[in-house]
């Protein structure tokens, strides 16, 4: 890829089911063997794509976010973008609207993988970008990390369904969807577009699909990972067990 990446990470969420290691602390910045969780994801940016200019959505302690990562981390430059409020994805995701120029890396703030899968989304759109595509979702054949996520019916590497809140089974033709994608800009259109009461970013995915709108599938066959509570937090990141 010849241009600059835009990544977007949403770094905003109040953490609640981390119980009290939230109340004074933004779930992104909890320590992973001594390392702040975003920083994980930073790195996986900065592997991937060497210099990137990247756009942090912070929201609950999100000044703590600034202060530590300030405006660059290597090759990547940072800004910010900011409410207090109480944001889900779509909204959260919404304030960045400005800033997003073009196609950009979506990534959630909890969720870290092998960063070969950020450049495998990118590649995917931009290899496909010119037949109308929305986007690339990272899904995952391991649903064990984050059943809460959406579950993605694929066929020849297309969304066909993606179905949330996610059922309690799924069959083989489903993956998981991971909180890593990358978007084509009419995708922000399109959420600007959706219904207030689709307030995450796969209520608005699942209806585009059943209206007709193209999304691809990266598939995702390593190990991943999920911080949701604090047993997640009793990790230590590495990728030398590959699936």
């Amino acid at each position: 890829m010849n241009k600059e990446t835009t990544a977007v990470i949403l770094a905003g969420g109040r953490g609640e089911r981390m119980g009290t290691l939230t109340q004074s602390q933004q779930k992104c910045m909890l320590p992973i063997d001594g390392k702040p969780l975003l920083s994980y994801i930073l790195d996986n940016v900065h592997a991937a794509f060497g210099s990137a200019h990247l756009i942090i959505a912070i929201g609950y302690l999100g000044e703590s976010v600034r202060e530590y990562f300030k405006n660059q981390y290597g090759g990547i430059s940072i800004d910010y973008v900011h409410s207090p409020e109480r944001l889900e994805t779509k909204k959260r995701l919404l304030l960045a609207d400005d800033l997003i120029k073009g196609p950009f890396l979506y990534l959630a703030g909890y969720v870290i993988s092998h960063p070969t899968q950020l450049i495998r989304v990118a590649e995917s759109y931009e290899k496909d970008k010119s037949v109308g595509l929305l986007g690339v979702i990272s899904g995952a054949n391991d649903h064990l990390p984050a059943l809460s996520h959406a579950l993605i019916t694929v066929e020849n590497d297309r969304a066909i369904e993606m179905i949330f809140p996610a059922t309690s089974t799924w069959n083989d033709r489903q993956l998981r969807e991971m909180g890593i994608a990358y978007y084509g800009r009419r995708f922000i259109d399109r959420l600007k577009q959706s219904r207030q009461e689709q307030t995450y970013l796969s209520h608005v995915i699942a209806e585009a699909i059943k209206e007709g709108s193209d999304f691809a599938v990266a598939k995702y066959f390593e190990k991943w990972y999920h911080f949701l509570r604090p047993e997640d937090l009793k990790t230590s990141i590495n990728f030398r067990d590959k699936k």
